[in-house]
């Protein structure tokens, strides 16, 4: 991997100063994107998906909060835990989305709409993960006839899966046009 991947799309400009000294100034050159939507739809856009994601966070930390004998289950907790890495990506590229739809530089676009296209789809899957480890407890352990806080914990974690699936739906609605360099 290189070291900066973005480096081909920066030129370095060398100026002389007044004083006789150099300056490196360093322009963008690459090529520039734009979300395929319009100003008012990406204001709603991020909105949507901050808030879906708020709902997420909210729903995904309360289950975690049951004290329920799944959760002390590796093949349940682990995946419920690392959810929380693609919620946090998830949000850093929601709140790097512009105001408006406006050229984006290659690294914007990858830091904002491309983070958050990837944090959606593991976020999905870790939570899907979750709530199919919880199911497959219940299943090992049918006879202990303790469901009240498993069922508890399962129906917020599927309230979780669906709220996952609402944001990564949103996520590949989204397209991203390239724009030729000037």
């Amino acid at each position: 991997m290189a070291k900066n991947k973005y480096a081909d799309d920066y030129e370095t400009v060398v100026t002389r100063s007044e004083e006789g000294g150099e300056i490196e100034t360093f322009v963008y050159r690459g090529d520039y994107f734009q979300l395929s939507l319009e100003d008012d739809q990406v204001k709603r856009f991020k909105t949507t998906s901050l808030l879906l994601l708020a709902f997420l966070a909210v729903v995904h930390v309360a289950a975690g909060f049951i004290n329920n004998a799944g959760m002390r289950q590796f093949f349940v907790s682990l995946p419920y835990v690392i959810a929380l890495l693609p919620m946090y990506y998830l949000a850093m590229g929601a709140f790097r989305l512009p105001g408006d739809n406006r050229k984006m530089r290659r690294d914007e676009k990858d830091y904002s709409i491309g983070r958050m296209k990837t944090a959606s789809l593991a976020l999905l899957i870790l939570v899907g993960v979750a709530v199919i480890g919880e199911a497959l407890y219940l299943l090992l352990n049918a006879g202990t006839g303790q469901w009240g806080l498993e069922l508890q914990f399962l129906a917020l974690e599927g309230l979780a899966v669906a709220a996952a699936a609402v944001i990564f739906r949103l996520q590949r609605q989204v397209g991203v046009e390239k724009i030729e360099a000037a």
